[in-house]
Order: C-alpha cells, then structure tokens, then sequence
C-alpha cells in the first residue's frame, strides 16, 4: 500500500460475490486509560483520518474496491472499551 498498511482492509471477493456493494478500510487506535484526554483522542482521531485518506490512494486498493463503495472506518479504544467510532467520507 501507499507507505503503510491499514489495519483492516477488507477487500471484495468479487468472484464469488459479483453483487457485493461495499469494501472496507479499518484503522484502530488505542489509548491507556492512564493517558486518556480529549487532546490525545483528537490527535489519533486525525492521525486515523490522514492514514485513511493516504491508504485511499493506494494503487491496490483503488485496483481492489473496484465497483463498490469504499467505507472508511475509525475506532478508538480506551483501555479495552471501544470510546469512539466514526465513518468518514
């Protein structure tokens, strides 16, 4: 991919399931319960967006999605609960 790798990609099996609409981009991040503040949610939520829209531009996946509708995803963890989910355009 265009300089990394997003965490989950899941990529349309277009041969078995020529009529699926939508392909996946995931990407997660974590923060400690002890280092947890709306500062550092925002940053990762940003970081999250920039990796996003980079992995976008990637030759394989714009190759990959083919006909379908790309979801880009983010979670957040805080500890092991899941504090923030987001789906961007």
């Amino acid at each position: 991919m265009n300089k990394g790798f997003a965490d989950i990609f899941m990529e349309p099996f277009l041969a078995r399931f020529p009529d699926i609409k939508y392909s996946y981009l995931i990407e997660l991040k974590y923060i400690s319960i002890s280092d947890y503040s709306e500062k550092i949610l925002n940053q990762k939520i940003d970081a999250a967006k920039k990796q996003l829209d980079q992995y976008v531009k990637s030759e394989r996946i714009i190759k990959s999605i083919e006909n379908t509708q790309l979801k880009k995803i983010i979670l957040v963890y805080k500890g092991w609960e899941l504090d923030y989910f987001d789906e961007i355009n």
